[in-house]
């Protein structure tokens, strides 16, 4: 399948540069004209590679970390975080991949990847939470 000419050429616009954190690949994209400033974690992860009997393991996870790290303890402060200049921060899963992104004015995509980072590699997990969202995730299916 080939891609519509204006895809084509919007996607060859700005360049590229991969790069790992740790040994995490990385491609940043930068364009100066942009109104906002996006960085976001996307992984190869959802039920077409899950284990019939851990479907919505992925979703679940999506789901668990957004309930607090030890700096923002609860949803809303994870939220406020970003929030409080202008961005937006949140996750989604598809069958095939699991990202989590915060979307900001520009000049903001430090904090906005030190959040991510937090969310991803230090979540707070508590008993409640898991629960909490165990219930959802079964009434969602």
């Amino acid at each position: 399948m080939s891609l519509p000419p204006l895809l084509k050429g919007t996607a060859g616009r700005f360049p590229v540069r991969r790069q790992s954190i740790g040994r995490v690949p990385v491609a940043i994209i930068k364009n100066p004209a942009a109104p906002s400033a996006s960085v976001a974690f996307c992984f190869k992860d959802g039920v077409a590679y899950e284990p019939e009997d851990l479907w919505g393991a992925a979703h679940f996870l999506e789901h668990a970390v957004f309930r607090g790290t030890e700096r923002h303890p609860a949803l809303y402060d994870v939220s406020r975080s970003v929030e409080r200049f202008g961005g937006r921060v949140s996750a989604y899963s598809t069958r095939d991949m699991t990202a989590f992104w915060v979307k900001t004015p520009p000049g903001h995509e430090d904090a906005s990847l030190e959040l991510l980072v937090e969310l991803l590699a230090r979540p707070a997990l508590k008993a409640e939470s898991i629960e909490s969202e165990r219930s959802i995730i079964r009434h969602e299916q």
